[in-house]
C-alpha cells in the first residue's frame, strides 16, 4: 500500500502539534530541567555574600611601543620623551661628510599632535637635551632615567606651534653635523638622539604620534645640509628610537576609592569570594561592573573608554597571565565585561589570586580613572559581580 501525503495534511498534523505544546508552554523546559536534576542559580555581590577587596598599586612598564610619545607635565604626572633619528645617508654625501666638505645650515625637528591632557590653553614649554649614554626603546621604563647620561646644555631653540598641530623647534646644527660625520664614519660611535624635558611652568601633557604610528605623520628630523660653492640639500629622517619615561607619585583620592592610570601605570587589584559556589557549578555567564567616582576622574582628549581585566596567578608578586584578558567597556559612569573564564576557573579550584584592573592600551595617554572600591560607604556602587549558574 501507498501512502500519499498532501501538504494540507502534513500542515494539519503540524498545527495540531503546535496547539497541543500551547497548552502548557513551561512544562517542556521544566521537564528537561527535572530529568537532569539542573538548577538555574543566581548570585550578585550587591545582594549576596560575596566579599570582596580591592587595592591599587604601580607597575613599570616599558613604553617604547605606544603609538604616542607624551610630553609634559599635569596633575601627578610628568612625561618626557627620548627620540633618536635613522640616520640613511646617499654614499656620495658619507663622502663629502668624510672629506669634511659639509655644513649643516639648520636642523629642525617637527612633532604632529594628537593628544592633550590638562587644559589646552596651558603654559607648555621644554628643553632639549644630547644624550650621551646608549638606551634602547624596547627596555627604557620610567626607572632607567636615573642612569641616563645626557649633556646639561639645552640644545633647542625656536620652540613653537605650526598650525595648532605641528610642535617644531631647532637643534643645534653642530650636534646634528657629529651625528651625520658618526653615521658615515662607521668607526664613530652612532649618535644616542636627544632628550625632551618640560620646563617648570609646563601645566599640561601633550601627545604626538609616535614613529610606530601607521599612517600617520612621523616625527621627523628635517636638516638642511651644503657643500659649499656645490650643492644645497634637504634631508629627512624619521625616528628608530622613540619613548616617554612617564613618572609621578599617587595622586590624592578617597581612600574609598582604586585607581587606573595610563602610562604612569597605576592599577588595580580586586578579588572576589566565590567559594559559597559548588565547585561543580558550571558559570554561564559572569559579569563585572565598575563604577567610575567622575569628581576624581580626569580625562584627556582621548580617553580611555576601556580598561581590561587581567587573570592574576600571584597576588603577591602582581603575576599575572598574561595571554588571558577581559575587556570592561565604558557605559555611563560604569565599566562592564564579561569575566565568566576567571570566574569558572576559581569555582573550578583554580587558586582565585583575583584580578588586576589596568589600562587597555599602554602609553596612549595618562587618563585617571578612580573607580568606586570594596569599601564604598554605598554597597550599591562597590565593585559588582553577577554570576548565573547551573547545578546538575
Amino acid at each position: 500500500m501507498i501512502i500519499r501525503f498532501t501538504v494540507a495534511a502534513i500542515l494539519n498534523v503540524m498545527i495540531m502539534v503546535l496547539i497541543g505544546c500551547s497548552d502548557d508552554p513551561s512544562s517542556i523546559g521544566t521537564d528537561l530541567l527535572k530529568d537532569d536534576r539542573l538548577n538555574i542559580l543566581e548570585k550578585d555581590s550587591f545582594t549576596d555574600t560575596l566579599r570582596q577587596s580591592s587595592s591599587y598599586l604601580k607597575r613599570v612598564s616599558p613604553l617604547g611601543a605606544s603609538n604616542r610619545i607624551l610630553l609634559g607635565r599635569n596633575a601627578n604626572v610628568e612625561s618626557s620623551v627620548l627620540l633618536k633619528f635613522l640616520l640613511g645617508l646617499h654614499d656620495s654625501i658619507e663622502a663629502d661628510l668624510l672629506e669634511d666638505s659639509i655644513n649643516v645650515l639648520s636642523a629642525k625637528v617637527i612633532l604632529t599632535q594628537t593628544y592633550f591632557f590638562g587644559d589646552s590653553a596651558a603654559p607648555f614649554d621644554f628643553s632639549a637635551y644630547s644624550i650621551t649614554s646608549g638606551w634602547s626603546a624596547v627596555t627604557f621604563t620610567s626607572d632607567s632615567l636615573g642612569l641616563l647620561i645626557y649633556d646639561p646644555q639645552d640644545v633647542s631653540f625656536n620652540r613653537n606651534f605650526v598650525n595648532n598641530d605641528s610642535l617644531e623647534f631647532n637643534i643645534d646644527n653642530q650636534l646634528v653635523l657629529n651625528w651625520l660625520k658618526a653615521k658615515a664614519d662607521t668607526n664613530t660611535a652612532d649618535d644616542m638622539g636627544i632628550y625632551i624635558k618640560s620646563s617648570d611652568n609646563t601645566q599640561k601633557v601633550l601627545g604626538f604620534y609616535s614613529y610606530n604610528t601607521s599612517g600617520n605623520p612621523f616625527p621627523v628630523l628635517e636638516v638642511i645640509i651644503e657643500k659649499s660653492g656645490t650643492y644645497q640639500d634637504t634631508l629627512s629622517f624619521i625616528p628608530y628610537g622613540a619613548v616617554s619615561a612617564v613618572v609621578g607619585s599617587f595622586p590624592a583620592i578617597s581612600s574609598e576609592n582604586i585607581l587606573v592610570q595610563n602610562s604612569l601605570e597605576i592599577q588595580s587589584k580586586l578579588r572576589f569570594d566565590v567559594s559559597s559556589i559548588p565547585s561543580t557549578a558550571k558559570i554561564n555567564y559572569a559579569e563585572l561592573t565598575l563604577t567610575l567616582d567622575t569628581l576624581e576622574t580626569i580625562r584627556g582628549s582621548a580617553y580611555t573608554k576601556s580598561v581590561m581585566a587581567f587573570f592574576l596567578i600571584d597576588s603577591l608578586n602582581n603575576s599575572l597571565d598574561s595571554m588571558r584578558l577581559a575587556t570592561l567597556s565604558v557605559s555611563g559612569h560604569q565599566y562592564k565585561g564579561d569575566i565568566t573564564y576567571y570566574v569558572q576557573n576559581w569555582v573550578n579550584g583554580i587558586n582565585n589570586q583575583g584580578l588586576l584592573i589596568a589600562s587597555t592600551i599602554l602609553g596612549e595617554g595618562v587618563e585617571l580613572l578612580a573607580f568606586k572600591g570594596s569599601s564604598s560607604a554605598d554597597a550599591s556602587i562597590r565593585p559588582r559581580l553577577k554570576i548565573v549558574y547551573t547545578i546538575k
